[in-house]
């Protein structure tokens, strides 16, 4: 096989993981969760111009792990205007309200893609 050196399995075809979207265009932005500990289930673009909506699916979502707890969220987001913002709204997670009580914050990170 093409690509498969003798012994070696051949690469499999890419495909979404399960519970996570793959280079999903909204609006003028790209977003992806199809990564290791990515869990963006779906997105929707909102009433403004840079607004969007993300809904993170369950911890462990698609492996015999998975349990319904949605206590994180992991995704990219390219495209868009250098030096302008987008807002993001994330449902469908758990309560939060004890790391918010200890100063735990959500954590991004802004650069070229």
């Amino acid at each position: 096989m093409a690509g498969a050196t003798a012994g070696e399995r051949p690469p499999a075809p890419k495909r979404p993981l399960a519970g996570r979207i793959s280079n999903v265009a909204c609006g003028k932005h790209v977003f992806d969760a199809d990564f290791d500990s990515g869990n963006c289930a779906h997105v929707e673009a909102g009433a403004a111009p840079a607004e969007y909506h993300v809904w993170v699916s369950p911890d462990a979502a698609g492996t015999p792990h998975e349990v319904q707890l949605k206590t994180w969220f992991h995704f990219s987001v390219r495209g868009g205007e250098r030096a302008s913002w987008i807002s993001i709204t994330v449902h469908n997670m758990n309560a939060q309200t004890k790391l918010y009580k200890n100063d735990h914050r959500p954590v991004y990170r802004a650069g070229d893609s």
